[in-house]
Formats: structure tokens, C-alpha cells, sequence
């Protein structure tokens, strides 16, 4: 209710301020006057319209680099001016992660407003824009909504490379992570393809001064050659996770040009193993050549090979280490690299070792000089092959055996 005041000319007026209604259309008058005697007649009545501000919006391109789109709205149309403009954006469905940006007007009479994904939690999808503007009235209308914005992460440079070519350390590089704002700490999760994530581990971050965040994986942590990949994770200023990116490293396997198997003798049951050409990441840290003859590999026995002067690996396999089996020998080469990975490296022809005949060397030994107690043994019983027990049966030969005792 406006109060009227009289004028000199008789006339009674009342200012109707918009801003006390802040909506836009049709306005009713109606007017009623209070005699001397106290009773209230209704006058008449009248109207007025107030018009509805109007505007155009458009959302630019998503700037992936940056996370980032523009939102210009053109075509301002308010016969009280322009108090503001507002644009409520959101990803969620249900408009958790909406943020109300003030556009600012431009020299040339738009105005603009930047979105930015970190305002919204890093919401990946569909972003809607809406648009309110304030007249210069109070009346704030809806001015309609721009086309949706397909947001994706930002792109994060990612590294893995060798550090020194030897294939032991890889230096991990996260960069460009600024557009995620302030982060706590970036984490490097880094397995080897083999044998899936057995061998996962998370290698923590460094910011250097260039913003860069490194860490440096090293293999011996993994033991195992070929494809690992390397996922990113940083941690935001809100505790939250979230995946920046991943990329990949190839560590050479180990390898020989070479094997082969010399100077068997039959007398003794060896032979030598001769490996050539081993080479490995950083070096060869040492060659293994495991041989065994029984089925079940119970008479396996690991020889350490030998670096000779041309650069080959030399091992000598002896029978005895195998308790004179006789049959076919397998025989396995294994090369372990300086950054401790182990990797088979192949095979060598089996060998064929016969028994070996062996003097059995029986003995009978008065071990006190009194006749009272002898000492029997039997060496070399295990070139027959593999033996569970020895017995001795002994007896005097007067009146036969009658007096045997095994």
C-alpha cells in the first residue's frame, strides 16, 4: 500500500518503487480513499506493465588444457539497466556442484563469465548453464540457458623414462597438474604386466620448482622384466582422489646368444656348460645353470657360472652333485640383470650320463688295537645311484654262518 500526498492542485500521488515487487508484467492499481468521517471507498482502478529484461547467452568451446569454458551473453535488453548477470552452472544431477558465476560486462557491451572444473569438484560429464539478470529495477529474470558442455580431465603430461639406459631406475613425471589447483600429493601406482598387480607399488611425488611432480620407480622393487604401467593419482586440497592419468615403461629382458654342452666324460660323469653372448640391462649380475636328472627334480642342483676371459659362462656339472644318477640331465640357464631381475634364458641339449663304475673302497678297521670292536665301511655307494641304506652282513667262517649278523 502506497500512501498518496495531495498537491496543490488537488491531486493526490503515490510512487510505486519496482524494486519493493522485483517482477516483471502486469501491475493492478487500485485506489481507495479514507473520508473525514473514517469510512474507506474504493476510487478506481488502473495498470501498468513493467517489461521483462532480455538477453542472448552461447557457451564457447571447452578448453581442455586448462579445464576451462567461456559462457558470453550478447543482445542486453533492460529498460532500467542492469544491476547484474548471474550463471548458475552444474555437472551433478542433483546440483551439488553448482556455483553461481557474476558475468563481467566487456568493452564492447557483452558480458563474460570463464567455468571453471575445479569450481565443481572436477566433475567429468555434461556441465548445464543457465542464465538470471538483475534489471536495474530489482527485477530478476530468467534469461534462458546455453547449450550443455561436454567436460572432460584436463590433460596431465605424464612420463616414464630410463634414467641412465641400464634399465634400473625409470623417472617418473607428472606435469601441468596446476590446473587441478592446490594438491596435497601426487602418487605414482606402478606394476609389471607379469603376473598382474603382485608386485603394485605406490611411489610418492616431489614438487620440484618447476611444479613438476617426480618420483623414481626402481625395478628391483618389482623383479620383473617387460611392460609395467605407471596409473597417476593426486590427492586435492579437499582429500579427494583423483586419477590423472597413466602411462607405461618397457624393461629388456635379459637374453644369450648361446648354449651348449662339452667334454662329457664317462669316466666321472661330468660335463661343461658353456653360455655366450649373455647380456642384460646394466650388466649381467650373475648366471645360474640349474641341472637335475630324477623326475621330480629331488637331485636339482644350482651351479653358479663362471665369466671367462672371452666373456663366456663356463660351469662344470659334476655327477656326484646328483648322487650318480644315470639318465638324461636337464639342464636350464638363468641370467639375473644388475637390477636384480631374474630371467630364463633358455636351455641346453640334455646329456646323457651313464652309470658311473666307481671302486667301492670296503673296509674293515680295528679302531682300538684290542680286537674288540671294527669299524666296516663302504665308500662310493652312491655311484650306483641313489641309495637308502648300506647293511653289512658279517659272520666268522668257522662253523660257517651260523654266527651271521647283518
Amino acid at each position: 500500500w502506497y500512501n498518496g500526498s495531495k498537491g496543490a492542485s488537488g491531486k493526490w500521488t503515490a510512487t510505486a518503487d519496482i524494486k519493493n515487487h522485483k517482477t516483471a508484467g502486469k501491475y493492478n492499481v487500485h485506489v481507495y480513499v479514507t473520508l473525514s468521517n473514517g469510512s474507506m471507498k474504493f476510487l478506481g482502478s488502473t495498470s501498468f506493465t513493467v517489461s521483462k529484461p532480455t538477453l542472448s547467452v552461447v557457451s564457447g568451446g571447452y578448453d581442455k588444457g586448462k579445464g576451462t569454458f567461456d559462457v558470453t551473453i550478447t543482445n542486453v535488453a533492460s529498460v532500467s539497466g542492469v544491476e547484474k548477470i548471474q550463471i548458475p552452472v552444474w555437472c551433478a544431477k542433483n546440483q551439488s556442484d553448482i556455483k553461481w558465476y557474476d558475468a563481467q560486462k566487456q568493452s564492447n557491451g557483452s558480458y563474460k563469465a570463464t567455468v571453471r572444473m575445479s569450481n565443481h569438484g572436477y566433475s567429468v560429464g555434461k556441465y548445464q548453464v543457465h542464465t538470471y539478470i538483475t534489471a536495474g529495477n530489482g527485477v530478476m529474470s530468467f534469461g534462458g540457458a546455453a547449450a550443455s558442455v561436454d567436460v572432460t580431465l584436463p590433460e596431465v603430461d605424464i612420463t616414464a623414462s630410463d634414467l641412465d639406459g641400464s634399465g634400473t631406475k625409470y623417472a617418473l613425471r607428472a606435469s601441468n597438474t596446476d590446473i587441478f589447483g592446490a594438491i596435497r600429493g601426487v602418487q605414482f601406482a606402478t606394476w609389471s604386466v607379469e603376473n598382474g598387480q603382485d608386485d603394485l607399488r605406490w611411489y610418492s611425488g616431489v614438487k620440484n620448482t618447476s611444479g613438476q611432480w617426480a618420483a623414481t620407480a626402481e625395478v628391483k622393487n618389482h623383479g620383473s622384466a617387460g611392460r609395467y604401467n605407471v596409473h597417476v593419482y593426486a590427492t586435492l586440497a579437499d582429500g579427494r582422489l583423483s586419477f590423472l592419468g597413466a602411462t607405461f615403461f618397457d624393461v629388456p629382458k635379459a637374453s644369450v646368444s648361446g648354449i651348449k654342452v662339452e667334454g662329457y666324460d664317462t669316466a666321472s660323469g661330468a660335463f661343461k656348460v658353456v653360455v655366450s653372448g649373455a647380456k642384460a640391462p646394466g650388466g649381467v649380475s650373475n648366471v645360474q645353470v640349474p641341472v637335475w636328472c630324477a623326475a621330480d627334480q629331488s637331485d636339482i642342483h644350482w651351479y653358479e657360472a663362471k665369466k671367462q676371459s672371452n666373456g663366456d659362462y663356463k660351469v662344470t656339472v659334476d655327477a656326484a652333485n646328483h648322487g650318480y644318477a644315470a639318465g638324461n640331465y636337464s639342464i636350464h640357464i638363468y641370467v639375473t640383470s644388475r637390477n636384480g631381475v631374474m630371467t630364463f634364458a633358455g636351455t641346453a641339449p640334455g646329456v646323457n650320463v651313464k652309470a658311473v663304475e666307481r671302486d667301492m673302497k670296503i673296509t674293515a678297521e680295528d679302531t682300538n688295537g684290542k680286537e674288540t670292536k671294527y669299524q666296516l665301511a663302504a665308500a662310493n655307494a652312491s655311484s650306483l645311484g641313489s641309495v637308502k641304506a648300506v647293511q653289512f652282513a658279517t659272520w666268522s667262517e668257522e662253523g660257517g654262518q651260523d654266527d651271521i649278523r647283518w
